[in-house]
């Protein structure tokens, strides 16, 4: 060919190199997206002889005479790539687009194998991800590369609702929440958090949210009793101290309509009884009889399960280890809402105040592991419950089970 046909072949590929980069995110990205010329891509010259016979004796062609085209290189400015070295023909006349052009692959047998040139640049320099998006930040910064310097624009509002919806979502991401942990904080504008770690933060979307209407409490007796500002002292069995949970703050859901109270065994590893803590005792296994102590902590927060029960209906109920009648007896009398029983309450409470903590254990199976007359309560692990038959039902039998 003439120098000139051939510096013209040179340019339309250049010319195509450089607009497929614009419209093809994959074409020539293995390196870096923020480069959108020719220079920095892909360079297309007229082949050395050199080049011409590597190729060849590369290929094992016995047949050089077959090819009468020009010789190009095509060579890759970032990074190590090999050259690739093909003849070039100009096919359908003389009208020079790429679509006219036709790449000669060197190959053993005897014809020439013609592929188009666009096509063969396309199978060539596309990049495939080889790590099939497994670091998708890093695609996220390719992407966005990409896009701020190949000059085009998404016509994001000519997209349907349902597609622009699921842009938005790829964007910005589940959950927005309003970040001055970097910028100045002005005073009526934004929104400020006190920590950068809070947990509703870093909420994860994918983990559906708590169904606040439904809520259960699962305490030792002493947190129960905390939860009322109750904390016996030494000499004091009803000393008033404001726990880390103050049952009240209940008020502050509206959307609460269950609350369970769950009771833990006094045989249970974590059970504290706040009298036998404040006399040290409880070390050694002493603990109120269950029932006494349960009556007692619905009676002491008689007025504040009244003024939650008044804010928002609130049904409750009791579980774990607790007396079938104690159950039905406070089932009853919580949830009564046509009958007032403050007055009576009031009395017991007087009367619950008057007293030095909670009286003897009268139950036929003592609560106490102290005065059962049993030792250190033996902590199975999860391995063992799940090997030794009946050892999983035996535990919630000594930790939940309580018969009258």
């Amino acid at each position: 060919m003439h120098t000139d046909t051939s510096e013209s072949i040179i340019r339309t590929i250049h010319d195509f190199i450089e607009e497929e980069r614009r419209h093809n995110f994959c074409f020539l990205g293995k390196h870096a997206h923020r480069f959108m010329g020719h220079r920095d891509l892909l360079i297309v010259s007229l082949a050395t002889c050199d080049d011409i016979r590597a190729a060849l004796g590369h290929s094992g062609d016995v047949h050089p005479q077959e090819y009468t085209q020009d010789w190009y290189t095509f060579e890759e400015p970032k990074g190590n790539n090999p050259i690739h070295t093909v003849a070039i023909a100009l096919t359908h006349g003389e009208n020079l687009r790429i679509e006219n052009l036709a790449i000669c692959i060197p190959r053993r047998k005897p014809e020439p194998c013609f592929i188009r040139a666009d096509a063969w640049l396309r199978e060539t320099y596309n990049w495939d991800d080889e790590w099939d998006m497994r670091f998708t930040k890093m695609q996220y910064e390719k992407q966005q590369a990409w896009w701020k310097n190949n000059g085009q624009s998404f016509r994001i509002f000519d997209l349907p609702q349902e597609l622009r919806d699921a842009v938005y979502l790829q964007m910005v991401g589940p959950v927005v929440l309003p970040d001055t942990h970097h910028g100045r904080v002005v005073i009526g504008k934004g929104l400020s958090y006190g920590s950068a770690e809070r947990l509703g933060r870093n909420r994860d979307a994918d983990i559906d949210r708590a169904n606040m209407t439904v809520m259960r409490l699962e305490m030792s007796a002493a947190a129960y009793f905390a939860s009322i500002n109750i904390v016996p002292g030494h000499n004091d069995p009803f000393a008033s101290q404001v726990g880390a949970f103050e049952l009240r703050n209940l008020t502050r859901f509206p959307a609460l309509r269950n609350l369970d109270f769950r009771f833990i065994s006094p045989k249970h590893p974590g059970a504290l009884c706040p009298w036998a803590k404040a006399d040290g005792t409880s070390v050694h296994g002493a603990h109120a009889c269950q029932k006494i102590w349960i009556d007692w902590l619905f009676t002491l927060a008689w007025r504040t399960l009244r003024t939650l029960g008044a804010s928002h209906p609130v049904r409750y109920t009791l579980s774990g280890c607790v007396k079938t009648s104690t159950k039905l007896l406070w089932e009853r009398l919580l949830n009564d809402a046509h009958t007032d029983q403050t007055v009576d309450m009031q009395a017991e409470e007087a009367m619950i105040r008057a007293t030095h903590g909670p009286g003897e254990c009268k139950c036929t199976t003592r609560c106490s592991r102290k005065e059962a007359g049993e030792g250190r309560v033996c902590v199975f692990t999860e391995y063992e419950i799940k090997a030794i038959d009946g050892l999983e039902q035996h535990v919630d039998d000594m930790y939940w089970r309580f018969e009258d």
